[in-house]
């Protein structure tokens, strides 16, 4: 039901609200959320989602070459355990450019890139206010190397069943 929807636009785009439009139009037992690059909290938000098991579809775009602007679907998070707090480092992507899973439930995956300590420019905005966007490196099996891209919009799915 998914594709013959998007059918259209499978190798084209689309924007985050007319897919937000033909989902809801599906009549399917989801409740859709989205947030979009302008949003301060959309790394935040994506983060929220899928550690609360939710499927949180991504836009994301690389940052220096653009060589990769497209939708993929989060599945899941990971990072490491230390002491009682839990360091995210990465994302686990389901994504239509890449070949079926091999013995895992994803086939690509961004990982959260460190960002440099540095001063961070006067913009007028308060600190809770500036976005604290974060650079994710996607890796894929098919992929050379890793690309840096920014995730520039996201759908949270939710079953209401």
């Amino acid at each position: 039901m998914f594709f013959t929807q998007m059918r259209e636009h499978w190798h084209t785009g689309i924007n985050p609200d007319e897919l937000v439009e033909r989902v809801n139009a599906m009549g399917l037992p989801l409740k859709l959320a989205a947030r979009f690059k302008n949003d301060p909290q959309l790394d935040t938000f994506v983060i929220d989602n899928l550690t609360k098991g939710e499927l949180v579809a991504l836009s994301i775009a690389s940052f220096h070459t653009r060589r990769t602007n497209h939708w993929t679907l989060a599945v899941g998070c990971g990072g490491l355990q230390r002491g009682g707090k839990m360091e995210l480092q990465h994302l686990y992507l389901l994504d239509a450019s890449s070949s079926s899973p091999v013995f895992r439930e994803w086939n690509a995956m961004l990982t959260l890139v460190p960002a440099r300590r540095r001063k961070q420019p006067e913009t007028g905005l308060s600190s809770s206010e500036r976005r604290k966007a974060l650079n994710w490196s996607y890796s894929a099996s098919e992929w050379a190397r890793p690309e840096i891209v920014r995730i520039t919009s996201a759908i949270r799915f939710r079953r209401t069943d």
